[in-house]
């Protein structure tokens, strides 16, 4: 074999190793940034689950809180005219449950309404109203018959 020749085979072999070690060092950096592409992806739901939980736990400790509130007695008629009367979805089309206050649309509608009842047949009454809560039925003909009479 002449010298020339060697020395080209000996070229096209290096380049050929050069070529697969390339090669693998291309797929090692796909693999590896695969890899941390994954695990960003990772932290980032574990950072949104955790985000989405610290909501859940400060909401629930306002529900706790909204609940310790004593409610007056047009509060409280104010809810069973609500969930006696209202036959909208709560999902997405009646936002009492969501209101934190009063003053929302959806409870300052029930509210208005409970304390119209409430100044006409006075606490009394009132109380004794809420107690037929658990007789549905009843508490719209005893409603009706408060407003008409």
């Amino acid at each position: 074999m002449s010298m020339g020749y060697e020395n080209m085979v000996n070229d096209v072999e290096a380049y050929v190793a050069n070529r697969l070690e390339a090669k693998q060092i291309e797929d090692e950096l796909t693999r590896l940034i695969c890899v941390k592409e994954a695990k960003d992806r990772t932290l980032q739901e574990n950072l949104d689950i955790r985000n989405l939980r610290n909501k859940s736990i400060k909401l629930a400790k306002d529900l706790q809180e909204i609940e310790k509130r004593p409610m007056s007695t047009a509060q409280k008629l104010a809810d069973k005219l609500h969930d006696t009367n209202c036959h909208r979805n709560h999902s997405d089309e009646c936002g009492y449950y969501y209101e934190k206050s009063w003053n929302g649309d959806s409870h300052s509608q029930y509210l208005e309404q409970a304390q119209r009842i409430f100044d006409r047949i006075g606490e009394e009454e009132s109380l004794r109203l809420l107690g037929l809560y658990d007789q549905k039925s009843n508490i719209n003909s005893e409603i009706d018959k408060i407003i008409s009479g």
